[in-house]
């Protein structure tokens, strides 16, 4: 103990609200780890669906720079500029 002049009902209440914080941060650490499974199994969906999108797919930011672009987009836009 750091200060011998707490009474003991202070030191239990201490305690049980430590004990809550301990519960609360339990809980949103399973929360967040349902969130992350969640984001997990999206980002294997959107990979899924670049990965086999039959037109290709490019997507860029608002300054037009593309950060994704799927092979069978580069090949038509190939085809494309070359027709």
């Amino acid at each position: 103990m750091t200060n011998p002049s707490r009474t003991n009902q202070e030191l239990l209440e201490e305690n049980s609200a430590l004990k809550q914080e301990i519960r609360e941060l339990a809980h949103s650490e399973s929360e967040h780890k349902q969130e992350m499974e969640k984001l997990r199994e999206s980002e294997g969906l959107f990979r899924s669906y670049l990965e086999y999108a039959p037109d290709g797919v490019y997507m860029s930011d608002r300054k037009a720079t593309c950060f994704t672009a799927i092979a069978s987009a580069k090949r038509s836009s190939v085809t494309a500029a070359r027709n």
